[in-house]
C-alpha cells in the first residue's frame, strides 16, 4: 500500500514509471493471509480507488488474465 512521504512517492514514481514503459515490475506481494511471495507483473494501469492506489497487469508468459495489486 502507498503512504504519503519520501519514500513512498519515489515508488510511486517508480511504478508509474514501468506502466508508462511496458517495463515488468517486480515486487514482494503480502497477502491479507500474512503471506509473502516475489512477484513480477507487466503492468498496464494504475488506478486510485477508495484510498488505495491499485496497479493493474498480467504475469509474463501467461494469458492475459488480468490482475489488480494492492
Amino acid at each position: 500500500r502507498l503512504g504519503h512521504g519520501p519514500q513512498e512517492r519515489e515508488k510511486f514514481l517508480r511504478i508509474k514509471q514501468a506502466v508508462l514503459e511496458s517495463r515488468v515490475l517486480s515486487f514482494t506481494y503480502y497477502s491479507t493471509c500474512g503471506q509473502t511471495t516475489n512477484r513480477r507483473i507487466e503492468p498496464m494501469k494504475l488506478r486510485f480507488r477508495g484510498s488505495a492506489w491499485y496497479v493493474h497487469g498480467f504475469l509474463p508468459g501467461k494469458s492475459r488474465s488480468s490482475g489488480s495489486l494492492r
